[in-house]
């Protein structure tokens, strides 16, 4: 009797569920779109947490509202490996076939699209298109059709699930609108990277005049950091596919990239080989340690469903920049030389930065302004760094060349010292 109570039980649950989605009040109508609508109220939503690979078996589970759920602000570590299901419904009361985009949300990929035909089979939807990670649903007149989509998320702790029904003639609009909420934040992106490639090309230039190593690292530094902040300017708030790599993957290589040749600028730049030894060794093993972590996080990205590791090691080669950074201060406190104290000045005002920034990541109601967004602190905190190196490198030239002077005038009267008591001997 218990048993058949809970049957009973979980079926009603799911009846009521089901009816949720076909009581016409909870049905878009595209008929009557003419921008777009959030359907958040219509959809229900299923984790497929045990992995069923039938769909379906999918149709028969218990679906939930979507907005009752947390996924609309963030979706946990620990699910992103499973597939999630939307289900809703659309109708047309046109008389001709009409065609609407779904934007099914940020940082997801692989969308399949299944309808439940006359029978109640679910089945496949062909009649689709993908416009920049846009999906086109056509409906014919005087048709109501239930929508199930199957959902793999990005593996990114930035994803919200937020779907929304766009009208096709309005889609370049949308597009350009959500392309553009934060062009505050897009335009010092862009801002920065114009820096960026002028000091490329400056330790460019400087290399080929010179010849010296130290320009030649942080030239390829610079260039990581130039394709990272661009990048993250330019594809900001896009649903793109190269999207979901840049944010998913290429970001951390880039940082971590940049952050390897900017630890052998240093060794070059201080000469740590012969001026700082244990330093020296010290800078190595984070090379290397570094290097083996972007090859054990790219083999987790590509071969593995342990995100959350992943998401560890990420994290992990952000608190060794911070570490490094650390490192370049007490250095500079402890030899109080010019050269380590403009790399000291560069680094503490890049942790102070990227601790605010980090602190305003942890925040889940931070609001939507140019002050509120972590990246804003952390490309002020990357361009002043760049600042004091280029003060340091003035000094250190402008040192060298004194030197070099010093050395040429000094060489000049030892020439013209044996050249006079020739003079007089003859």
């Amino acid at each position: 009797m218990k048993k058949l109570s809970i049957v009973f039980l979980t079926i009603l649950s799911s009846t009521l569920l089901f009816s949720q989605i076909k009581n016409e009040a909870d049905i878009v109508d595209i008929a009557q779109l003419d921008d777009s609508v959030s359907i958040v109220n219509q959809t229900l939503i299923f984790v497929d947490s045990n992995k069923y690979a039938d769909i379906n078996i999918i149709k028969e589970q218990v679906f939930s509202p979507l907005n009752a759920s947390t996924f609309l602000k963030y979706v946990p570590s620990t699910l992103i490996s499973y597939d999630f299901y939307y289900q809703f419904s659309l109708k047309n009361t046109n008389s001709f076939t009409d065609t609407v985009y779904l934007n099914p949300g940020y940082l997801v990929r692989n969308v399949k699209l299944f309808i439940k035909d006359s029978t109640g089979n679910i089945i496949p939807f062909l009649e689709t298109i993908n416009v920049d990670g846009f999906i086109g649903l056509q409906l014919k007149a005087n048709t109501v059709k239930e929508f199930l989509i199957k959902l793999s998320l990005a593996k990114n702790s930035s994803i919200s699930l937020f779907p929304q029904i766009i009208n096709k003639n309005y889609l370049p609009k949308y597009k350009t609108i959500l392309y553009n909420e934060e062009v505050e934040l897009k335009a010092c992106g862009y801002i920065l990277s114009g820096i960026l490639l002028l000091m490329f090309l400056f330790t460019t230039t400087n290399y080929i005049v010179s010849g010296k190593k130290e320009f030649l690292y942080y030239c390829a530094y610079t260039f990581c950091m130039l394709c990272l902040i661009f990048l993250k300017a330019a594809f900001r708030k896009t649903i793109a596919d190269f999207t979901v790599f840049f944010v998913c993957y290429l970001d951390c290589i880039l940082l971590t990239t940049g952050m390897i040749f900017y630890i052998a600028f240093t060794r070059f730049f201080l000469d740590t080989k012969r001026n700082y030894k244990t330093l020296d060794k010290v800078l190595k093993f984070e090379e290397w340690m570094l290097f083996s972590l972007l090859i054990i996080y790219t083999i987790l990205h590509y071969f593995t469903n342990l995100f959350w590791l992943e998401n560890f090691i990420e994290n992990s080669i952000k608190f060794i920049a911070l570490a490094l950074g650390i490192v370049y201060i007490i250095l500079a406190l402890r030899k109080k030389d010019r050269y380590t104290s403009y790399l000291a000045y560069g680094n503490v005002v890049m942790i102070i930065f990227s601790i605010v920034s980090w602190s305003l990541i942890l925040i889940t109601n931070k609001g939507n302004g140019l002050f509120s967004s972590p990246l804003f602190y952390y490309n002020i905190g990357l361009g002043s760094s760049l600042i004091f190196f280029l003060f340091g490198v003035t000094y250190k030239n402008t040192n060298e060349l004194i030197e070099k002077t010093q050395q040429e005038t000094a060489l000049k009267q030892e020439v013209e010292k044996k050249n006079l008591k020739t003079s007089l001997l003859l």
